[in-house]
């Protein structure tokens, strides 16, 4: 599923763009070189700086794609509608300060005893339409929902084929009580995670279910799907940059919105990847499991989101950020 019908009026313009002298991150390699831009879109790629007039120079920075996260969270209680919206708006200018021109925001869809939550939850979603149509939210959002077990009665499709839906998770324990919701997602193409993921036995066991991700699993469960296959293995941002020893497909801010851009990083400097490898973690790969194939990498035709970085006394710092070819921090 693409968001490109949710992006703002102002963005997405015919002007052309040139982003020039900069060290440009492409999914396989570094170089300096030349992004050229028209409509949002990336449309020319070269090697070497230029001199037509109104590139903008970098300066030799290094120009990253935007940055993915799969790990917004807001109000826990969906029913409490400004607390909901306060927090997406947060979250929205640190991240976008940060490099993240993705996000994907967890709210709870389970049955309380407690009244209004489905017009709640279809009342945050018109919002976030009225957001993006007024142009006044810098990254694009999706919604993580998060099933309990109280929901394997509920009718979940209003929900699951909403264009803002990209993930939904669930605790591993809850799995045969969750048969028949999880069951619509995979129907419908969208992406399953599951929480709380304790052994190799699980991970298998979601391998089995066409599970795409494991949210944060136990050491014993953490098996990087690019090595042995199966589901996506997550890890939160600050454990990368403090060293933790596992090696994930996937990083989430956890909350944290620079520590992704630094656990890039922190995976080239510690751990032996190359530049481009590290960012797939924070980008390409992130995208692909929430269904969008149209960003997460510098190539002909992706989406123009971009952040532009310079790295001072050995410490990434995040100077500018684009979505769509415009400027939003």
């Amino acid at each position: 599923m693409s968001c490109d019908e949710t992006r703002p009026a102002t963005l997405g313009t015919m002007a052309r763009k040139l982003f020039t002298n900069a060290r440009v991150v492409s999914p396989d390699e570094v170089f300096l070189g030349t992004v050229e831009l028209l409509a949002g879109r990336i449309v020319r790629i070269e090697i070497g700086a230029t001199d037509l007039p109104g590139a903008e120079d970098l300066a030799g920075d290094y120009l990253l794609p935007g940055l993915v996260d799969l790990c917004g969270a807001v109000a826990s209680d969906a029913t409490v509608h400004s607390a909901a919206i306060a927090s997406v708006i947060d979250r929205d200018a640190r991240a976008s300060v940060c490099g993240i021109t993705t996000l994907v925001d967890a709210f709870d869809l389970h049955t309380r005893e407690k009244a209004g939550l489905d017009a709640a939850s279809a009342s945050m979603r018109a919002w976030l339409d009225d957001a993006r149509a007024a142009g006044i939210l810098r990254c694009d959002h999706g919604i993580r929902w998060h099933l309990r077990p109280g929901d394997a009665r509920r009718t979940h499709s209003a929900f699951f084929e909403d264009r803002h839906t990209r993930l939904v998770s669930f605790d591993f324990a809850d799995w045969s009580r969750l048969a028949a919701p999880l069951r619509e997602a995979r129907r419908l193409g969208i992406a399953l995670a599951a929480t709380h993921v304790r052994s190799d036995a699980d991970r298998l066991a979601c391998a089995e279910q066409c599970v795409g991700l494991l949210w944060h699993p136990a050491p014993a469960a953490s098996v990087a799907a690019t090595a042995h296959g199966g589901p996506a293995v997550s890890c939160e941002a600050s454990a990368v940059v403090e060293g933790a020893p596992a090696m994930p497909d996937v990083i989430d801010s956890g909350g944290d919105p620079l520590a992704l851009l630094h656990a890039a990083f922190a995976r080239r400097d510690r751990d032996g990847l190359s530049l481009p490898d590290a960012v797939r973690t924070v980008a390409m790969r992130p995208a692909r499991l929430a269904g969008l194939a149209d960003r997460g990498a510098i190539a002909l035709g992706q989406r123009a989101d971009f952040v532009r970085v310079r790295e001072v006394g050995g410490v990434a710092v995040p100077l500018a950020t684009w979505r769509g070819g415009e400027r939003v921090a």
